[in-house]
């Protein structure tokens, strides 16, 4: 397969002074090609705090504000840099309007190829901007079912695109030898307690309120068990975390919950084997493009979360406990049927380790890869 040069818009490349999904999932994809022997440019904001150069990837700190006149210095870039596609990753907060309207000029010089990570938002404007990128651009990555649904819905844009998932950033071992039952002792957790476990960055939205009130209800029924908090706070929700310690002191649960803070990857994998059901209760739904399922996913980990918003095919009572949003005495239902009935439980580890495959970021990154090849294929 030939090598290719890809210059990758990715604002919140990390290392970054802003914590971000999109950043993590281009750093991850990024290595990937790399590792295929593909050159990468990733353009990042000024807060980029990483090396400017690791392996074949070079990272450029290109500005502060994704203006037009960040555009006006893209074009020119783009002509003298001898890259064969761009791929901007896209969600709409990251990019001002003056950024995003002119960039399918870009495809005079060499195909644009936008991954949808978010297509738009509310206003007008916004869908505005999102429907000129997808009508100028070369093709489409749509990272999740939501967008695959809106674009569907569309129809008169008629633009063909590929649905590639994004994967966990969270990895586990290729060779996991270690049982529950010693991994919870290495922990120092009771081997006798029901571990729950939720996993992510925590902002509202997230479900947590909804896991806190169900645990209350744990409590009351007396059953043993310990809910570990593994996540962090985006620099925007630092005083969510109080909201949610209120919520547990004022339930009276806080001899319940473990709040790790922000621990390293390879910690939460700890934590991760030690589970007995992971529970990411979101408010809206669940959705595979929600890193934390992933990460439960790639764990093989029995799964409680709530019904997707649009018909999924990941996401349904065959490979997850599915419950609905908002609702903690249907999280309780559920942790006790599961708890009494291991051979379900076991079902569920199971058919999750079936879909486990489509979210592993060496198969995500060929099939973007071969997604590239067709879009240079239909320009040559």
């Amino acid at each position: 397969m030939k090598r290719i040069h890809v210059c990758i818009i990715s604002p919140n490349y990390p290392p970054s002074d802003r914590i971000c999904g999109v950043g993590d999932y281009t750093k991850k994809i990024s290595e990937e090609f790399s590792r295929m022997g593909h050159r990468i440019t990733i353009l990042a904001s000024k807060g980029y705090k990483g090396p400017e150069e690791s392996g074949n990837i070079r990272v450029i700190r290109f500005c502060k504000k994704w203006d037009f006149f960040s555009f006006l210095r893209l074009w020119r870039l783009v002509k003298k840099s001898g890259f064969k596609l761009v791929n901007i990753q896209y969600t709409p907060v990251l990019y001002n309007t003056s950024f995003k309207l002119p960039l399918g000029l870009i495809n005079t010089i060499v195909p644009v190829v936008p991954s949808f990570h978010t297509l738009h938002r509310s206003s007008v404007l916004s869908k505005i901007e999102s429907l000129v990128l997808i009508k100028s651009c070369r093709g489409i990555i749509s990272t999740n079912e939501e967008i695959t649904y809106m674009l569907n819905k569309t129809r008169w844009i008629k633009k063909t695109f590929s649905e590639i998932p994004i994967g966990s950033n969270i990895i586990p071992p290729d060779k996991n030898n270690m049982s529950k039952r010693k991994a919870k002792k290495k922990l120092g957790l009771d081997e006798k307690d029901l571990i729950l476990t939720n996993f992510g960055l925590f902002y509202p939205g997230k479900g947590l309120e909804t896991l806190i009130r169900g645990c209350s209800l744990l409590k009351e029924k007396k059953i043993n068990f310990k809910l570990i908090l593994l996540g962090s706070l985006r620099s925007g929700d630092l005083s969510y975390i109080q909201v949610i310690k209120n919520l547990i002191n004022r339930l009276d649960i806080h001899d319940k919950i473990i709040l790790t803070g922000f621990i390293e990857a390879g910690k939460v994998t700890q934590y991760l084997r030690a589970t007995d059901i992971f529970i990411v209760p979101f408010d809206r739904g669940a959705s595979i493009r929600r890193g934390s399922l992933m990460a439960g996913i790639v764990h093989e980990l029995p799964i409680i979360t709530t019904f997707p918003e649009i018909p999924s095919r990941y996401i349904d009572g065959k490979t997850m406990a599915l419950i609905p949003p908002k609702n903690p005495s249907s999280l309780v239902d559920k942790v006790i049927e599961l708890t009494n009935d291991t051979k379900k439980l076991h079902e569920f580890e199971r058919n999750v380790s079936n879909i486990k495959q489509k979210f592993i970021w060496s198969d995500i990154s060929r099939r973007i890869i071969r997604e590239f090849y067709r879009m240079l294929e239909k320009t040559a």
